[in-house]
């Protein structure tokens, strides 16, 4: 039986000795084999005189070691794309975007194939170009030979094992890369500027931060940034495990020693801010599971006469319903309250003692806005 392993494409930065990766945690796979986790990393150098370098990728494989200068396919996928990922490479210095993952066989490998999508015939929209620092409104399309049938080969030596992490980086320089055409003035993008970097050595630089994001509804569009503690400074930044699956909502981000803290956002929910990580070479923190919330509104108010504030209590409850789900008491100095929910209908029930108790009609809350239950009067038991 075929055994497979899965398999983690990602893009990184290797910048002066600095690697940062975004990756999932967690193995598993079909038919209750084992597998582990294999890394692929696109990084690149700063090179002069480029602005940016713009390559769409529809899909990456990998080609068995054996197989290695034979056309005849198919060759296992990690990942394909569609529509195609958009990347400028030279906007990955410390940044991080998850690609995807995928099962392949586990075994030896010798080369990273990346299938690009075309550009036009004739001028836009280019989905491969340069821009040059200066000229950055000038596209220069980007001819990459081969690239569009059996993929950019990248060739490098690499293993594929069960049970253990496994990690590559695709070194990227742009200096032997970016090739333009004596004869024919084009720009070419040439495989024999790109290698595969083991990243075992690397790793031994760096430690970890590791967690889930949930809900799963935050899966599609959670972003976690890395921020550096000392100058606030965004280190890396990365999608997590889009699932479906127990790795759902797993990201991890290897960083070089020291303090950290994580800002993870996505569409609909608020934005987490965690405390601090000290990272150390060799160690990995654990984040744990960090539950997104839905983003709030608020009801604000004011509560007299001024002898009720000492005891006033102000709670808010789900139409329909008889348990509240927020509470809070005045602001000692005028009366006002400021109580702050998910999004749906409310009504308010304020108590202080000596006071009758007053129940008010529905508010209906907004996100994110700001619902006005004007002043509210008590009246004397």
């Amino acid at each position: 039986m075929l055994r497979m392993q899965k398999v983690t494409v990602l893009t990184g930065l290797v910048v002066s000795g600095a690697l940062l990766l975004m990756a999932l945690v967690g193995c598993g796979g079909g038919n209750g084999e084992a597998t582990g986790l294999l890394q692929v990393g696109l990084t690149d150098a700063a090179p002069e005189g480029l602005a940016s370098v713009w390559i769409s990728i529809h899909e990456v494989q990998v080609v068995p070691a054996d197989l290695v200068g034979m056309e005849e396919g198919p060759h296992p996928v990690v990942v394909s794309f569609d529509p195609s990922l958009p990347i400028n490479i030279m906007e990955l210095e410390y940044q991080v975007e998850l690609l995807g993952e995928g099962q392949v066989p586990i075994g030896q490998y010798g080369q990273v194939r990346l299938v690009l999508d075309p550009n036009p015939d004739n001028g836009d929209p280019l989905v491969n170009y340069v821009t040059y620092i200066g000229a950055e409104e000038t596209k220069v399309p980007l001819k990459t030979p081969s690239g569009q049938e059996s993929g950019l080969k990248v060739i490098g030596e690499f293993e594929v094992a069960a049970g253990q992490m496994n990690a590559i980086v695709l070194d990227f320089d742009p200096s032997k890369a970016i090739v333009v055409a004596g004869q024919s003035d084009q720009t070419i993008l040439k495989p024999t500027g790109i290698r595969i970097t083991q990243v075992e050595e690397i790793l031994d630089s760096y430690g970890a931060i590791a967690g889930t994001v949930m809900p799963a509804g935050t899966w599609e569009t959670a972003v976690v940034s890395v921020v550096r503690a000392s100058d606030d400074a965004m280190v890396a930044r990365g999608s997590v495990n889009p699932g479906p699956g127990e790795d759902g909502g797993d990201f991890r981000a290897c960083l070089p020693a020291g303090s950290y803290y994580l800002v993870v956002t996505a569409d609909g929910y608020q934005t987490h801010t965690s405390s601090e990580y000290a990272v150390t070479v060799g160690s990995e923190e654990d984040a744990g599971v960090i539950v997104l919330e839905e983003p709030y509104g608020c009801i604000i108010g004011t509560v007299m006469p001024a002898a009720a504030w000492p005891t006033a209590l102000v709670s808010v409850i789900p139409a329909g319903e008889t348990v509240a789900v927020a509470a809070g008491g005045v602001d000692p100095g005028d009366g006002s309250f400021r109580v702050c929910v998910p999004a749906g209908s409310y009504y308010l029930v304020v108590t202080a003692d000596g006071y009758q108790t007053h129940t008010s009609s529905e508010h209906a809350v907004v996100s994110e806005l700001e619902v006005d239950a004007g002043g509210i009067v008590l009246l004397v038991e």
